[in-house]
């Protein structure tokens, strides 16, 4: 009889440590937006582009063409790096080579310019977004764990 209830009373132990006591660390992503500025403006300038020549079009030419420039400066007004994404509307580019969306990576405080060279600048917007994910780390219980942590 006694055997039995230290037998009870381990198991009531063992039960209450995996259910209860955090044991096991699990990451988990909690989205933190950093903290930044944006602003926009035009300038212009000139690039190179090959444009086709001949009645085929089958020769291209390197040629100066001036252009206007969408400018979105992003300022990382934060403690810590991060990734931000700036998305023209409402341009053509002036070339293939100049995407709409441009992926800036900032230091805290660091300041870069996202551009998109037209040829023809109308009514035009942006969007900058960041796009950077902080990762934290936290104890849960074993039982925890096995409910909602594994596949």
């Amino acid at each position: 009889m006694k055997k039995t209830g230290i037998i009870i009373g381990v198991v009531a132990v063992i039960a209450l440590i995996v259910c209860l006591v955090p044991l096991k660390e699990v990451a988990y992503t909690n989205p933190m937006p950093l903290n930044f500025e944006a602003s926009n403006y035009t300038r212009i300038d000139t690039i190179e582009v090959y444009r086709p020549v001949g009645s085929c079009g089958c020769n291209r030419e390197l040629v100066e063409v001036a252009v206007q420039i969408a400018c979105v400066d992003v300022t990382n007004m934060d403690t810590i790096a991060g990734n931000f994404t700036v998305t023209f509307s409402g341009i053509t580019p002036a070339s293939d080579l100049y995407p709409l969306v441009i992926k800036l990576s900032l230091n805290a405080s660091e300041q870069r310019t996202a551009e998109c060279p037209t040829e023809s600048l109308g009514n035009w917007t942006y969007e900058a977004i960041p796009t950077i994910k902080e990762i934290h780390y936290k104890k849960v219980s074993l039982l925890d764990y096995l409910l909602h942590y594994t596949q």
